[in-house]
């Protein structure tokens, strides 16, 4: 039996892959955005800097994180994965 890409095959990725670039670019401008906030809103005093490295390392570790960590586990998974299976 011979391959037969789908129909809508390249239509459905460009869908896919513009809503993934929107999510990750929404995402980044949020990671920003909070740490604007850190620093303008809740840590403006000169005399908070301690308190303001603590937040910026926090929240950057927690955004962070996960990701790093999850990733590669994901990636055994699906190198695990049968592809071939129908």
């Amino acid at each position: 039996m011979a391959y037969a890409p789908p129909r809508h095959g390249f239509r459905t990725f460009v869908i896919v892959w513009a809503a993934q670039s929107l999510s990750v670019i929404g995402s980044g401008m949020t990671g920003f955005a909070l740490n604007v906030y850190l620093a303008q809103v809740l840590y403006p005093a000169p005399d908070q800097k301690a308190e303001l490295a603590l937040a910026f390392t926090a929240l950057n570790l927690g955004i962070h994180h996960p990701l790093c960590v999850r990733w590669p586990a994901r990636g055994c998974l699906a190198d695990r994965h049968d592809r071939n299976r129908s």
